[in-house]
């Protein structure tokens, strides 16, 4: 379980800071690519949890 815990945290770390890098290249603004990232990642969770 500690090994399942600790993928699932990392996995989600690097995806949230791929997705807002990939956001800030995109756009150039910080708070733009803070609240697409915050979106994104949201959405993300709904999925999985109702998936």
């Amino acid at each position: 379980m500690e090994r399942t815990l600790t993928k699932s945290i990392t996995y989600m770390t690097l995806m949230t800071a791929f997705d807002f890098t990939a956001f800030y290249v995109l756009n150039s603004r910080i708070e733009v690519a803070l609240g697409f990232t915050v979106l994104s990642n949201a959405f993300a969770s709904m999925t999985y949890y109702l998936h």
